[in-house]
């Protein structure tokens, strides 16, 4: 018998809430990432800066990191997590823990990669896996020494032949805990959970309906890719006028997603009213509700969002143009 599909209970259980603001930062410049703990904003500044904010008095508060070569320095923007009585710091060829107060407490070097986080006494990284003309993105658990123990996941990337395809399949690690949750769309809609040891604990397959990407999308997706700034755009259209452009006829079942509270949200193509569908679910992938949220650039196709959730509400931040400031919003799920 057939799965009934997901995206039935979406129908009926959609939600669509209402945002208030909660601060306005004058001294903040260019967020790409934000981490809320308590009444402190943690934001991964485009300028090769880690800045952290004060909700409530709605001011920079301190500095923990910046770009360099030195001690507590990165070479590019870094992933960061908040824990009890210390922040993480993932940057491409090395990991860093700072107090609450931003002092470095620890430093250590691995093999250049894109994102790593501590789960138990080990760690999840990024790794790429070479196999005749064929590149894979691995998930790695490693040791304590860095080292890697095994290979938990690997994603193929494929560059087609008859074009570029500018809407890649999803994926990404979160961690939470002792768990470590893979997610990734080339297998429609999938995440994969182990625990810190590397041990698969379950599997989360959800059937949903695809999203077709329709011609009107296909033109100002590629408009907004070649107008991007700091050269991308020329990079993309030098790539797309020699290899051309074709496109899946449906969106990958999964944009983005985030492991936090208790609850797993996975960000999907999905967009009603100017808002963006999020799925929420509890750790199991039980629980499933969908609720439409807004993000903080309105008619931006190509661009991630800053958005991140606590305390089990949804907080992102939005320019405002006629006082040329970010502004952070909350809503309350």
């Amino acid at each position: 018998m057939r799965k009934p599909l997901f995206w039935v209970f979406i129908l009926f259980g959609a939600v669509f809430l209402h945002a208030e603001k909660v601060a306005e930062f004058p001294e903040l410049m260019q967020p790409v990432r934000i981490t809320i703990d308590g009444n402190e904003m943690f934001v991964v500044d485009g300028r090769s800066k880690i800045e952290v904010y004060s909700i409530s008095e709605q001011k920079l508060l301190r500095e923990i990191s910046k770009s360099g070569q030195g001690p507590g320095e990165f070479r590019y923007l870094p992933f960061l997590k908040i824990f009890p009585d210390s922040v993480f710091l993932g940057a491409y060829n090395k990991i860093m823990v700072f107090s609450e107060g931003g002092k470095l407490i620890e430093e250590r070097r691995l093999y250049p990669i894109a994102k790593a986080f501590p789960v138990g006494d080990n760690y999840v990284s990024f790794g790429t896996v070479r196999e005749g003309e064929d590149i894979y993105r691995t998930v790695n658990l490693l040791g304590p020494d860095l080292r890697k123990i095994k290979e938990l996941h690997r994603h193929l990337r494929i560059r087609r032949k008859g074009g570029i395809n500018p809407i890649r399949d999803y994926m990404d690690f979160d961690t939470l805990g002792d768990k470590i949750f893979i997610a990734d769309s080339q297998e429609d809609f999938l995440i994969e959970v182990f625990n810190d040891t590397g041990e698969k604990q379950y599997t989360i397959h959800k059937e949903v309906e695809k999203i077709r990407i329709t011609n009107e999308f296909k033109t100002a997706y590629v408009e907004q890719l070649t107008a991007r700034p700091g050269g991308q755009g020329q990079e993309w259209k030098v790539a797309i006028d020699q290899w051309g452009v074709e496109y899946d006829r449906f969106f990958p079942d999964i944009r983005e997603f985030q492991v936090a509270d208790d609850k797993i949200y996975v960000q999907t193509y999905r967009t009603e009213q100017r808002k963006t569908e999020f799925i929420v679910m509890d750790l199991e992938g039980n629980s499933s509700q969908s609720v439409f949220l807004p993000l903080y650039e309105e008619g931006s196709l190509v661009d991630k969002h800053v958005y991140t959730f606590f305390n089990g509400d949804y907080y992102y931040l939005k320019y405002n143009d006629d006082k040329e400031i970010w502004e952070l919003h909350r809503f309350l799920l």
